[in-house]
């Protein structure tokens, strides 16, 4: 059964697991595909420690954020051209690794046929936790390796959902988290793994053969906004990675887009609020035509500054971006998930007992659209347009 108490809210951060000195939880996936904590009841002694240091029963926000806010692009031009947006997370975790000999950097990475989080020490493996990637990120037993760092010394920069943060937060003593420096995502909520991989069959035989996983692409030639589509890679060649189905024209994709098919917790979610558990806050800036003499034909990030901490980081890399002062309040209108999480639509229930039924080729047709034509031709316009508009291209054709 599950743990009591906790049920739905359960963001699945195997806090509880990993605390259990018993080792009486296990995390299981469910039908859905979602990772809940199960507990052998006669292993169990009451101690409480799964719900003490559980993400969910206390606060853990820094309540006198934010500090500072800007909408940035970095200089990085290797980072920033295989980043989802402005590049910041890893040029932030490149600065950390020269800053600190003893560095660590946790993110979420595409492996093995999964989105788990992984440990990286060297500059030429930040390529792994670069991008997004739309899908619950499988924790397993990364905060034990990451506290074990802490307590030899050394030093962690740890990227996730506000949840996940939380949950690191809540795994370590105060005194481990000294030399512990998190980065936050705005974030928009996460499905299933299960369903992802369900998806990722349609384009191909074998999971394994799969090197990479993103839901946005740049151009690689045009200094354009990146797009939103579905991109495998299947060899380590960057320029080979190409567009496999845009966002509407994929069922897991076009489904996420509209909010239906997340994780109970992300419906109610706690941290999708301007107190952030992260000491810096980082994301898509959605404000971003309010700036329109500031990068106005590239993708840029928000970045939040919440604490002491990320204030001092933020001060000692903030020469690697370009920069400007963000209007929260403006960004925040805009970019709901800094004021409320999305509503649990009545669809959702229905949509994931339609995937324990239907063929992933049924789902497809129900909640995706057709690749036509035209949509082809849209797709090519969408990408070419506005680098033909900022070099003034259209313009001189026309002359002619």
């Amino acid at each position: 059964m599950n743990i009591s108490g906790i049920g739905r809210d359960c963001v699945g951060c195997y806090n509880c697991e990993n605390i259990c000195g018993q080792k009486a939880i296990q995390m299981c996936q469910d039908k859905e595909g979602f990772f809940y904590p199960q507990i052998d009841v006669d292993k169990c002694n009451d101690c409480g420690a799964c719900y003490r240091h559980c993400p969910q029963t206390y606060n853990l926000r820094h309540e006198d954020a934010p500090k500072e806010c800007y909408n940035v692009i970095s200089k990085l031009r290797k980072f920033y051209k295989r980043s989802a947006s402005g590049g910041v997370f890893v040029t932030l975790a490149w600065h950390f690794l020269r800053q600190h000999k003893d560095g660590v950097i946790c993110g979420c990475a595409f492996d093995g046929g999964r989105v788990h989080h992984i440990l990286i020490r060297s500059e030429d493996e930040l390529f792994r936790v670069q991008g997004s990637k739309y899908v619950q990120s499988q924790l397993d037993d990364v905060f034990v390796e990451i506290r074990q760092i802490l307590r030899d010394g050394g030093h962690v920069l740890f990227g996730g959902t506000p949840c996940q943060v939380a949950a690191l937060r809540a795994f370590l003593n105060q005194g481990e988290k000294e030399h512990l420096l998190a980065i936050d995502l705005i974030c928009h909520g996460v499905p299933s793994p299960k369903f992802l991989e369900r998806d990722l069959s349609l384009y191909v035989p074998q999971l394994s053969d799969i090197k990479d996983v993103q839901f946005r692409l740049k151009h690689p030639f045009f200094r354009s906004k990146s797009n939103y589509c579905l991109s495998l890679t299947t060899d380590s060649s960057y320029f080979s990675r190409k567009p496999t189905s845009v966002l509407n024209q994929d069922p897991y994709f076009s489904l996420f887009s509209r909010g239906w098919t997340l994780r109970w917790s992300c419906y109610q979610c706690r941290y999708a609020c301007l107190q952030r558990v992260g000491d810096i806050t980082i994301g898509d800036c959605d404000s971003w035509s309010h700036y329109p003499h500031f990068h106005p034909n590239e993708a840029t990030s928000a970045v939040i500054i919440n604490s002491l901490k990320g204030q001092f980081f933020w001060h000692s890399s903030k020469g690697l971006f370009d920069f400007v002062d963000l209007d929260l309040e403006k960004e925040a209108k805009i970019n709901c998930q800094l004021t409320h999480p999305f509503v649990c639509p009545p669809e959702r229930e229905i949509i994931y007992a339609e995937l324990e039924k239907l063929s992933m080729q049924e789902i497809r047709r129900r909640y995706a659209k057709p690749k036509t034509l035209r949509s082809r031709i849209g797709r090519f316009l969408n990408m070419v347009l506005p680098y033909c508009i900022s070099k003034k291209i259209i313009k001189v054709v026309l002359k002619k």
